[in-house]
């Protein structure tokens, strides 16, 4: 996208998502995809399409497609140049 956000599958691994953006984001303990990183930061919860969560990095990931058992479709915003941790 033109704004440097990514349209993602969210069974996509966390790890080759945050490669391909530069974003410097940690795995979550229970999972190591998208979709499990969206469980941790909505309480456990299967998110629902048009939530937005932001990670640790200022990281934004915006629910796109959803079912009542998973994520399917993320937008991730990777943060500002400035914010990026090293």
């Amino acid at each position: 996208e033109d704004d440097g956000s990514a349209l993602v599958r969210g069974d996509l691994a966390l790890r080759d998502v945050n490669r391909a953006l530069g974003t410097a984001r940690e795995t979550p303990e229970e999972g190591t995809t998208v979709n499990a990183r969206l469980v941790e930061l909505a309480g456990g919860r299967i998110p629902q399409v048009g939530e937005v969560f932001a990670g640790g990095d200022g990281t934004r990931l915006e629910v796109l497609e959803a079912s009542p058992r998973r994520v399917r479709q993320v937008r991730v915003v990777p943060p500002p140049p400035e914010t990026v941790a090293e």
